[in-house]
């Protein structure tokens, strides 16, 4: 169940989540700076937001806690889900309505304009007026302009805003994300966005279809070729095919080829079979 108290000063728990979400390394007592309870607080109050996308990993030094979010398997970004936890005034719900709906009518005002906007045309409607002063209302338009749902521009001394609109091409931007997506093996488009071929034929055993399955399910944007009985074949075009090699070394021992147009990728890989070798013995044949 969520928190229902609600923060004031966010940016302690921004820093949390940034900490779990971007290294996940850390445990309780590497977290120096910060107390123990302090601690314990704010992993609870996260993970009563965050719960779904929480994952432990017990060590040495004790217990890590980190984000595992696959952006490929969810719809929208989990982490706004924290932001419901933000405190917020009454003046906070009032500019916000009132400042975007004036700004929808009015390409261009000025931070007086909209103070008087407001005091002659949306806070006279109530029997107790609200009054805000010009600094309030300043503070909250460079706000909207951080967040870029306002941009600003100067004309001599006075500086106005206007509402930034929905994108004209945004089906256009849309078809080309897709476009793009359907290359992206992880995050990294390369330098210059050519594209990586990638083969690999992996060996299935008798009662081994968990591993075509496998295959089937983890191939992403590439797609699985049967061989003959016991060869299948994962054929792929990526930006960078170096991402590849986590996924590609869970295969080691059943690869019986590989082979790539990014020659780093499968030098990399091949290296690493051999210092492996080197390290703890074993078949030559790694890759058979």
């Amino acid at each position: 169940m969520a928190y229902s108290e609600l923060i004031k000063n966010f940016s302690k728990i921004r820093e949390y989540i940034s900490q779990f979400f971007i290294y996940g390394f850390k445990s309780r007592n590497e977290y120096d700076s910060k107390s123990a309870r302090s601690y314990d607080n704010e992993r609870r109050r996260i993970e009563s937001w965050l719960g779904d996308y929480m994952s432990f990993r017990q060590n040495s030094d004790g217990k890590n806690v980190f984000f595992a979010v696959d952006s490929r398997s969810i719809p929208s970004n989990p982490l706004y889900n924290a932001f419901k936890g933000k405190s917020f005034t009454s003046n906070d719900i009032t500019l916000n309505f009132c400042i975007l709906d004036m700004l929808v009518d009015c390409d261009v005002l000025s931070a007086g304009e909209i103070a008087e906007k407001l005091s002659n045309e949306y806070f006279s409607a109530f029997e107790n007026g609200v009054e805000l002063d010009l600094s309030t209302i300043r503070k909250k338009l460079k706000e909207y302009e951080k967040l870029g749902i306002l941009k600003s521009r100067k004309q001599g001394s006075i500086k106005s805003v206007t509402l930034l609109d929905k994108a004209e091409n945004i089906e256009k931007l849309k078809e080309s994300a897709k476009r793009f997506d359907s290359h992206l093996w992880g995050v990294s488009s390369g330098d210059d966005r050519s594209l990586d071929h990638v083969e690999m034929t992996v060996f299935v055993g008798d009662n081994e279809e968990y591993i075509i399955n496998r295959l089937e399910r983890e191939k992403r944007n590439g797609k699985i070729i049967p061989v003959d009985s016991h060869h299948f074949k994962f054929v792929a075009d990526v930006y960078d095919a170096v991402e590849m090699l986590p996924w590609i070394r869970t295969f080691t021992g059943r690869i019986t080829n590989l082979t790539s147009t990014n020659s780093t990728m499968v030098e990399t890989f091949n290296e690493d079979l051999k210092a492996m070798q080197f390290m703890y013995g074993g078949d030559e044949n790694a890759v058979q």
